[in-house]
């Protein structure tokens, strides 16, 4: 997996499956100049990851497929430049 555009804006992904939490950090990362995406579950972060990688990813620490460290390590293992919180 590769960044698509290097020159774009930071893009962070928001691994939470609490819409209103993931749609309230989404709506302020994007008015602050990042792109953002949800992900509400483990593999939906996964998939996420395929089409845009993050330089961010904030993880919620229980998701409903997984533990919040479990989908930090994948992601860690994965994408080792991303930055995880």
């Amino acid at each position: 997996m590769t960044r698509a555009h290097a020159h774009s804006r930071p893009a962070v992904l928001v691994v939470d499956d609490d819409t209103a939490v993931s749609t309230t950090l989404m709506w302020v990362l994007r008015q602050n100049g990042y792109r953002s995406t949800v992900a509400c579950t483990h593999a939906e972060a996964l998939r996420s990851c395929a089409k845009q990688v993050p330089d961010l990813a904030l993880i919620e620490m229980n998701l409903p497929d997984a533990l919040g460290i479990q989908a930090a390590r994948e992601l860690h293992r994965l994408l080792p430049a991303c930055k995880l919180l």
